[in-house]
């Protein structure tokens, strides 16, 4: 117990000296505009809740998420499932996005802008938001997907990252400009707390499980193609509405 009280406190430091920077620049651009700020006792209040907050979500990543996933990717390995690694990882990557809070609220926004700017009208904008978290899910969890199959195939990444790059050029040209600007910044709000750790740490788990496979030549990587798979996604749902 007292082992585990040491680390949480550490982690609990970390996430503190993390955020530091961040509070610097923000309170610094404050202070230099002046900028109307909250009162000292809720920035105070709101920076604690942060610091707990985000130690909380990295504890229990490294205590839960993170051996799961890798213990789930040497299973499928053991038993010689690609079919059953594969559904895994398109289910892992679909709730894990669904599950963002980051998407969430960069759906949400999207969707009260598309309104003030008459894109859509008032009543569609909890469709569109959710459209467009399902549609980046989707990507994500192809991504994913992609990701597997990249490291048990022994694909080359700079190829694979080529293709999937392609067809948005084009597919860019043939949605609406909001939607196709958009697009671009879904993987990556999707791609925050809590998908970014699961899909490395079975990238890792299903590397280390290959024997002729390196956990940190391939291993990691399997972000790349989820970041890439959702705009097109976004735009291959833009294109059909």
């Amino acid at each position: 117990m007292s082992q585990l009280l040491r680390k949480s406190l550490n982690t609990l430091a970390e996430s503190a000296l993390t955020l530091t920077p961040l509070a610097a620049v923000l309170l610094g651009f404050s202070f230099a505009f002046g900028a109307a700020l909250p009162a000292p006792g809720e920035l105070l209040y709101g920076g604690v809740v942060l610091v707990l907050g985000l130690t909380l979500v990295v504890k229990g990543l490294e205590l839960t998420l993170f051996p799961l996933a890798e213990g789930i990717a040497h299973d499928f390995v053991s038993k010689g499932s690609l079919r059953g690694l594969l559904a895994f990882g398109l289910t892992l990557g679909f709730g894990a996005t669904v599950a963002e809070p980051a998407l969430a609220a960069v759906a949400g926004q999207a969707a009260r802008s598309a309104v003030a700017q008459a894109h859509i009208q008032e009543a569609e904008a909890a469709a569109f938001a959710w459209g467009l978290r399902l549609a980046t899910a989707s990507g994500i969890a192809l991504g994913v997907a992609l990701g597997i199959l990249r490291i048990v195939r022994g694909w080359s990444l700079p190829r694979l990252l080529v293709g999937l790059l392609l067809p948005l050029l084009p597919l860019s040209q043939m949605v609406p400009a909001p939607v196709a600007t958009l697009a671009f910044d879904m993987g990556i709000s999707a791609m925050s707390t809590l998908a970014v750790p699961v899909v490395v740490a079975l990238g890792i788990g299903l590397a280390g499980s290959l024997g002729r496979r390196s956990a940190l030549a391939d291993g990691f990587g399997m972000a790349a193609p989820a970041l890439l798979v959702p705009p097109l996604c976004v735009l291959l749902w833009g294109w059909m509405r």
